[in-house]
């Protein structure tokens, strides 16, 4: 980092700082990606050829089932 003379070398050190920049805007960028959740479910959703109406079908599908059971065994007066 120092020239002959043992002053600082500042071509060495604009290139060490672009370095760190570049180093941090990456990190900076991967942990964005990895926070945004709606984005990446979004993404897998379409990457598996399944439309948000059809999910949604699918919840609702076991919603109903559930609150079926729920009933049913609150009729024969709760769990054998």
């Amino acid at each position: 980092m120092n020239d002959a003379t043992g002053r600082p070398d500042l071509a060495a050190l604009e290139t060490e700082i672009e370095r760190t920049r570049s180093d941090l805007a990456r990190d900076i960028d991967l942990l964005a990606a990895k926070a945004d959740v709606v984005g990446r479910t979004r993404a897998r959703l379409r990457g598996a050829g399944a439309s948000p109406g059809a999910i949604a079908g699918g919840v609702l599908a076991v919603a109903a089932a559930v609150a079926t059971v729920v009933v049913l065994r609150r009729r024969r007066g709760g769990r054998r």
